[in-house]
């Protein structure tokens, strides 16, 4: 994240209203007396060191309120089903991903460039090939709802990319609780 200092509070809100509309400020760190009324923040950054909870998920799940756990717990089970599944390393589920992104952001999204696209499916194939690929797809009722492309290596897990069909909203915490308790339970 970047932090953003200002030495006026108006001065940010001025900042941001000289934007140009649809302007995307991605990993900006600011404080809560900078929100402002339209502010849409749209990501957040999400890193997580289970070894500084000693890969005790109780010590993960007392970082939130209880009011909040049980919201995303709510999410996630609304998704329970025994026809839900996960798979995964289906390198042809990289298609969907490009097709969820594309339809979400249209021109706008960083897989509409078939050189990134392209770079992308590159990359999925070298970690495939080395064993180092770990691509996560969810399915409900037969249709793909999420996939998450990301990699395990030396002892870190990161999730670089993924997407979520439209039709599934929440389904994003879904994935997040997945790769979240996979780190811990693997000890990563």
């Amino acid at each position: 994240r970047t932090p953003v200092y200002i030495r006026e509070r108006g001065f940010f809100q001025e900042l941001l209203l000289s934007c140009p509309e649809r302007t995307y400020l991605r990993y900006i760190e600011i404080d809560e007396f900078m929100q402002i009324q339209d502010l849409e923040v749209d990501e957040v950054g999400y890193v997580l060191y289970p070894p500084n909870l000693h890969f005790n998920f109780d010590l993960y799940r007392n970082r939130f309120s209880n009011k909040r756990y049980k919201e995303i717990k709510k999410v996630i089970q609304s998704f329970a089903s025994p026809n839900n599944k996960f798979s995964f390393n289906n390198l042809e589920d990289y298609d969907h991903v490009v097709d969820m992104s594309i339809q979400r952001y249209g021109s706008d999204s960083y897989l509409h460039d078939y050189r990134f696209r392209d770079g992308i499916r590159d990359l999925i194939h070298f970690l495939h090939g080395k064993g180092w690929l770990r691509m996560v797809s969810l399915e409900i009722g037969g249709k793909k709802a999420a996939v998450d492309i990301g990699t395990l290596y030396r002892g870190t897990y990161t999730v670089f990319l993924g997407g979520t069909h439209h039709d599934f909203l929440g389904v994003a915490k879904v994935m997040n609780m997945n790769h979240i308790e996979f780190a811990f339970r693997k000890g990563l």
